[in-house]
């Protein structure tokens, strides 16, 4: 797969990963909307915590996850008890505390305590991250369509100029796949102003040199803003996939 085509399908799943996560966030804020409309109160007290291991880190050791056990009384006087849906380190709750508890009648081993940890934390993270994969995203998406309708316009509209060939050069600002991409640079000596104006091709993922056999390039320009150009590449073959 070439690298424009990898580059293309970062972004579709950046933000096919960004909709979904968002959709999933939407529909966990409305299930605990729901559930608090239902939902009975109670005071309850931490009777236990479970200690989880988590995720081993760098350095091979694992940090601990606590999962908060609560013992309530429903509105009925009956005795329950549930696991918090939710762990943390270090523990939000300790034992002997007493805390709110929320839950619906009949099914009182899907009780929540009454924090924004335990109602709202996950919706908030994972609505983030899905805001954010769905920026970058779409943002990518954006700047490829946006690119290819500036260059459109300026081989229609510019007016083309012949700038001197210089070099080809990697760009290094852009790294995929551990490859740099090339590019051509070219210049022109404005004859109104005589101000030398350097051009940059867009970005060639194969080294275009063997292909090079003349000195002038034709450069699209925009005659009220040089610095918008497009450096006329259609010349170079055309990468396999």
């Amino acid at each position: 797969m070439s690298s424009i085509k990898i580059l293309r399908f970062i972004a579709y799943l950046f933000t096919f990963i960004g909709i979904l996560g968002l959709i999933g966030t939407g529909f966990g804020y409305f299930s605990t909307k729901d559930f608090l409309s239902q939902a009975s109160h109670a005071e309850g007290t931490v009777i236990n915590l479970i200690e989880k291991s988590s995720s081993s880190n760098s350095g091979g050791t694992s940090t601990p996850l606590y999962t908060p056990v609560v013992r309530f009384k429903t509105i009925q006087g009956e005795e329950r008890q549930f696991t918090s849906s939710v762990s943390s380190y270090p523990p939000a709750h300790r034992v002997g505390e007493k805390v709110f508890v929320l839950y619906i009648p009949g099914h009182e081993e899907d009780a929540k305590i009454n924090t924004f940890r335990s109602l709202w934390l996950l919706h908030f993270i994972f609505g983030g991250l899905g805001l954010v994969f769905s920026i970058i995203g779409i943002s990518l998406l954006t700047a490829g369509f946006l690119k290819k309708s500036k260059e459109k316009k300026l081989r229609n509209h510019g007016v083309p100029i012949q700038a001197e060939f210089q070099r080809v050069e990697r760009n290094t600002g852009i790294t995929i796949n551990g490859r740099n991409p090339f590019r051509l640079i070219a210049q022109w000596q404005d004859p109104a102003t005589s101000k030398l104006h350097v051009f940059e091709s867009a970005n060639i993922w194969f080294d275009p040199t063997p292909f090079i056999s003349k000195s002038q390039l034709t450069v699209f320009i925009d005659p009220n803003n040089p610095r918008r150009y497009h450096l006329d590449i259609s010349f170079l073959p055309e990468l396999a996939d």
